[in-house]
């Protein structure tokens, strides 16, 4: 169940991201972009994941290296609780 809401969010965010480059490409063609979208999405980003997405996937990552050290190893160099900025 929290596999399917953690992808849930990265295929949201995929959109969001989408969105925000939309918004982006409106304001290189020199026409007014919608700021509150923007804001919106920048909101998002500011908030969200911090407090709620990452720390969902640091449970899944330390129940992975508990349960299957070498298969954690190949997730890569991720440490719970520690965001490269």
């Amino acid at each position: 169940m929290i596999i399917e809401r953690l992808s849930q969010e990265h295929r949201n965010i995929e959109k969001l991201l989408a969105i925000l480059e939309r918004e982006l490409e409106v304001f290189d063609r020199g026409d007014r972009a919608d700021y509150e979208v923007i804001h919106a999405v920048i909101s998002y980003f500011e908030v969200y994941p911090e407090i709620y997405h990452h720390p969902q996937e640091d449970l899944v990552f330390a129940r992975l290296r508990a349960r299957d050290p070498v298969a954690a190893a190949k997730v890569g160099d991720l440490v719970p609780g520690i965001r490269a900025e």
